[in-house]
């Protein structure tokens, strides 16, 4: 059967452990057929993809995924919300002479009215607990996506060493990761097969993520050779204006509206990038314009990429997206490096050891934002992967001894101050959406 998991809409994709449960009633005599069993068939006779109930069942979902690859059902997704309680501290059922909603809506009271025989005792405590987690999760999800940008940080340089066309380390990058991608991948994901068997292995690939691979070949190509032919400092500014789209797009699509504070954090962080950018300058480049124009839509193309996995991450596992993401932008890179007379396998060993370490940043990099963007607003997380530019510069003066100029290092601390900024009112905004909620 195979390692068996299950999609918890807040969580993520977790592996089921049945085990925990011990021993299972599914029927008894006098009894019939027990809760688990009987939910599990009825889920599947009526077509339900989402399971929303209370927390007190959060444990559910281990013993029904397991019942669902016996039985050949298709799994649904869960999602568990808070319960009301009485001043007992347990939650409220049937049968504890507490005045039913139903009856409390005939006989007429306003809805305060109402929601004062409920008795919250405990309600700041639990508010104060659901928020706390919040914040964990929170942070995890941001030291996370810092950690990816990290290790994005590390491309630009690898690209110099891969002794490859630009479009052609790009594919390399892919095709490199792709086995280590489909490994993690299949030992974190289990799915049912379309003819109700169950089965262990990879959900096949929706149209969602593919469209997303191709925006990301596209952002790869582009950036390699907006770098080519303009200017760093201008393939630099233009290229990381993608949280800018992101922003608008997110607040007019998914509806993820932005505070003041995150917008004038946005803006901080832009100044310092764009400080960073022009204190490099650099050559004209062969070709400005198309150089320019490239980078500037790398930033369209990266942009549309992370909100297509923020959305797709909604019940979606990041592995899966980064698998067949990556397997969508291998052939469109290759049929551009082919088309472009690019040189397309490396020189030597120290181009191949270049193109793994690309392959190695894209599974642990791209990988962790993938995995952030199912925990953070979309705008939030394009924001925090501004300090690539920032970390990518330290990495210069390090390796290559490149120097850093008073103006670097200010943009560099303007940048870093900005993305703090807006991951603050981030933050404030997600806490009062917990505690209102």
């Amino acid at each position: 059967m195979g390692r068996l998991s299950f999609v918890d809409l807040d969580a993520g994709v977790l592996p089921a452990r049945p085990q925990t449960a011990g021993d299972v009633v599914l029927a008894r005599k006098g009894l019939g057929v027990a809760y688990h069993l009987a939910s599990v068939v009825d889920d599947a006779l009526q077509g339900v993809t989402h399971v929303i109930r209370g927390e007190d069942l959060k444990d559910a979902p281990h013993v029904q995924r397991l019942l669902q690859a016996l039985l050949g059902l298709p799994a649904p997704a869960y999602r568990h919300h808070r319960l009301i309680l009485g001043p007992d501290g347990k939650r409220l059922p049937s049968g504890t002479g507490r005045r039913p909603c139903g009856r409390c809506a005939r006989r007429g009271p306003t809805p305060p009215k109402s929601a004062a025989n409920w008795a919250f005792p405990d309600r700041r405590r639990l508010a104060n607990g659901r928020m706390t987690q919040g914040r964990a999760a929170r942070t995890t999800a941001t030291l996370v996506l810092i950690a990816g940008a990290a290790a994005i940080a590390f491309a630009p340089i690898l690209v110099r060493l891969t002794q490859t066309g630009p479009a052609a380390a790009g594919f390399w990058r892919l095709t490199l990761a792709l086995p280590a991608l489909a490994v993690i991948a299949a030992r974190t994901t289990t799915t049912t097969s379309s003819l109700g068997r169950p089965g262990a292995g990879l959900p096949p690939p929706s149209t969602m993520v593919l469209v997303a691979g191709v925006f990301f070949a596209l952002d790869l190509g582009f950036w390699h050779y907006g770098i080519a032919l303009t200017t760093v400092a201008d393939a630099t500014i233009l290229a990381n204006l993608s949280p800018i789209v992101v922003t608008l797009a997110a607040w007019l699509m998914l509806r993820e509206r932005p505070a003041k504070a995150f917008l004038l954090g946005l803006a901080l962080a832009m100044a310092g990038v764009w400080a960073i950018a022009a204190a490099k300058g650099g050559g004209g480049g062969p070709n400005p314009r198309l150089g320019d124009a490239l980078s500037a839509a790398t930033a369209i193309w990266y942009a549309i990429y992370m909100l297509i996995v923020r959305k797709a991450r909604a019940d979606q596992g990041a592995w899966p997206i980064m698998l067949w993401s990556s397997a969508a932008g291998i052939p469109l890179l290759l049929a551009a490096a082919a088309l472009l007379h690019e040189r397309i396998v490396p020189a030597g060993p120290a181009g191949w050891l270049a193109c793994i370490g690309l392959a190695v940043v894209h599974v642990t990099g791209q990988g962790a934002i993938a995995w952030a963007l199912g925990r953070l607003p979309a705008a939030t997380a394009s924001v925090v992967i501004l300090v690539q530019p920032v970390l990518a510069a330290l990495l210069g003066w390090l390796l290559f001894a490149e120097p850093m100029s008073v103006q670097q290092m200010a943009g560099g601390a303007a940048a870093l101050a900005g993305v703090a900024l807006a991951q603050i009112a981030a933050a404030k905004a997600a806490r009062t959406a917990d505690a209102g909620a």
